[in-house]
């Protein structure tokens, strides 16, 4: 019969390097969650079917749609500035003359 308290069996209460991966990888997953939800309510008009959108994406599709979310609002706030950037006629894009 077989007998869990033999010498060599693997206690099943100690967590083993592959728990521990896997608990660092859920706790990575869930910081940029977070993070992707706080920088989505705080984005310039959290209103909308857009902003049900993208907090479905990033809480149902780990690590891609947090991720996806980041680059899409650097890509948006980065193009917004380059506008502000060209239409203020002031900073280093403005023509000297």
């Amino acid at each position: 019969m077989f007998n869990l308290t033999t010498a060599g069996s693997v206690n099943p209460l100690l967590p083993t390097a592959l728990d521990d991966a896997t608990m660092s990888i859920a706790i990575v997953g869930l910081v940029l969650a977070l993070g992707a939800l706080v920088s989505l309510l705080a984005a310039s008009s959290p209103t909308g079917w857009p902003v049900l959108a993208w907090a479905l994406v990033v809480l149902f599709v780990p690590f891609v749609g947090p991720v996806s979310w980041f680059a899409a609002r650097r890509r948006e706030r980065l193009l917004r500035f380059r506008d502000l950037d060209h239409t203020s006629g002031e900073g280093r894009h403005a023509d000297p003359t």
